[in-house]
């Protein structure tokens, strides 16, 4: 029986850590799909089920905390990483979004901080949600 690889949200509205993350995650095997604010992933989310979301917290329009809110109303299962920017913003800003997060029970599996350890973030991703599944025939 053939199984399809894990599918992965990438939510971030720069456009190059999108590029960076999808082609760094495709190259190992699994599938991803991205949006480049709120909205997108919110319905992304919907109409795809994916197995893990890659989070960025600071996006224009809806905030990435809100974004995990609304995902969190429909579901509370799915795995997501919050991307944060190492640096960006003031330490209260930090702790106060950390402490949103856990006060909201918002259910996160851990922060990855900017710039990005792609081969630490690969095995974080293979830690949470297994390898990918590579469809072969048995």
């Amino acid at each position: 029986m053939n199984h399809l690889p894990q599918l992965i949200l990438v939510v971030d509205d720069e456009k190059n850590i999108r590029l960076l993350f999808e082609e760094e995650l495709t190259e190992v095997g699994y599938n991803v799909i991205c949006a480049e604010n709120g909205e997108e992933a919110l319905t992304l989310f919907k109409t795809h089920h994916p197995d893990l979301v890659l989070l960025d917290l600071k996006m224009p329009g809806i905030h990435g905390v809100t974004v995990l809110e609304k995902l969190r109303e429909t579901d509370k299962q799915t795995p997501v990483f919050v991307v944060t920017a190492h640096g960006a913003g003031s330490s209260l800003q930090k702790s106060q979004t950390e402490y949103t997060i856990r006060e909201k029970n918002l259910n996160i599996i851990d922060y990855i901080t900017k710039p990005v350890d792609l081969d630490d973030l690969v095995a974080k991703v293979k830690k949470t949600i297994g390898p990918p599944k590579i469809g072969q025939a048995g």
